[in-house]
């Protein structure tokens, strides 16, 4: 029987508030660069452990900003599905917009699905386009890395999902959003592969590295998640990352810490951290028109304002941080109109 040929869909999801604007056209760059990518610069933890190329859903991204404008790129493979999904999200001068598209493969391994949407995401670059969206990007990578969850949970498969993330890189090249190009020159970024069974059926996430002071990177994440698939009762799962001039510290909450969090009454959400290492606290807000529908229950502003607070100093990011939020009754509903923290909760 002859292989059915891949699929690809096309569509443009707008701000939550309108209608969006209007279909995503999918064209390739007629002078996309592909490369011959040695294994070890993927975009790949390869101690993935018994989830090793064969994790039911994979997403590999990277997000980068500058004035007046940021970009996130996901390239997520369902593996039960037999799809890989291109999905691009971006702030330009005020403007939210997600863009996708998703392509059905032949049947066998996939050895680099952003390949099989007409792009590339390494630790070393990435290209492609989206709609009216392209990026030509090479990254400069710190070896400082974030993993979550730690030994032995993450070996054990025990979580909805596993991550490794890089977030201290910077990206040079350009941008183009509704034909207007930008040029990055060293623009604070951060690359993720996390992997697993399913979405956390709850999150939020705090990632920010464009701050008022140098050299400061944050990243936070708490969740609900099942134990091997199965919904038991456990507590509220978190992570904390913390690079600055002082060093590298994390959190495992509640194994080696504590992560809690509470609506701002500005809007928003307050997180406060305690570990090992010490103590900090972060606030997080963003304009409502911000956050865009990323499918999945989940919602996104690329265009938070996050401030971070510890013993030694202070440091903000303005309009520059990633806030996201994730319930997975909003799949079906749609996330609120109004600002998702006011309406987050791990219970």
């Amino acid at each position: 029987m002859p292989q059915t040929p891949p699929v690809e869909q096309t569509g443009a999801l707008g701000r939550r508030d309108t209608a969006g604007r209007g279909p995503a056209s999918w064209s390739r760059l007629a002078d996309l660069r592909r490369r011959r990518v040695d294994v070890r610069e993927g975009l790949a933890d390869h101690q993935q452990a018994g989830w090793f190329g064969r994790a039911p859903l994979e997403y590999w991204f990277f997000r980068t900003s500058w004035a007046q404008g940021a970009l996130l790129v996901d390239v997520i493979h369902r593996r039960h599905e037999g799809t890989v999904e291109l999905r691009v999200s971006s702030w330009n001068h005020g403007i939210a917009q997600v863009y996708r598209v998703v392509r059905e493969y032949r049947a066998g391994p996939v050895s680099d699905p952003a390949q099989v949407v007409g792009g590339e995401l390494t630790l070393r670059s990435s290209r492609g386009s989206c709609g009216p969206i392209s990026w030509d990007l090479d990254f400069t990578v710190s070896p400082a890395r974030l993993s979550a969850p730690p030994s032995p949970w993450r070996q054990l498969e025990t979580f909805d999902l596993a991550l490794t993330s890089w977030p201290v890189a910077a990206a040079t090249g350009r941008v183009t959003l509704d034909a207007r190009t930008e040029e990055l020159v060293g623009r604070p970024a951060m690359l993720c592969h996390y992997w697993g069974r399913e979405l956390p059926r709850r999150w939020l996430w705090l990632s920010a590295s464009d701050f008022d002071r140098p050299n400061v990177a944050v990243e936070v994440g708490v969740l609900r998640s099942k134990a091997w698939g199965r919904r038991v009762p456990l507590p509220a799962l978190g992570y904390a990352w913390l690079h600055d001039g002082s060093g590298t510290r994390s959190v495992a909450s509640p194994i080696d810490g504590l992560i809690r969090f509470a609506p701002r009454p500005g809007g928003g959400v307050s997180v406060s951290i305690t570990g090992l290492a010490g103590r900090w606290q972060l606030q997080a807000w963003a304009a409502d028109q911000s956050f865009v529908h990323l499918g999945d229950g989940i919602a996104q502003s690329l265009s938070a304002d996050l401030l971070l607070v510890n013993a030694s100093r202070h440091a903000a990011a303005h309009g520059t941080a990633v806030l996201e939020v994730r319930d997975e009754a909003w799949a079906t509903s749609g996330p609120p109109t109004v600002d998702p923290c006011r309406l987050f909760t791990l219970d």
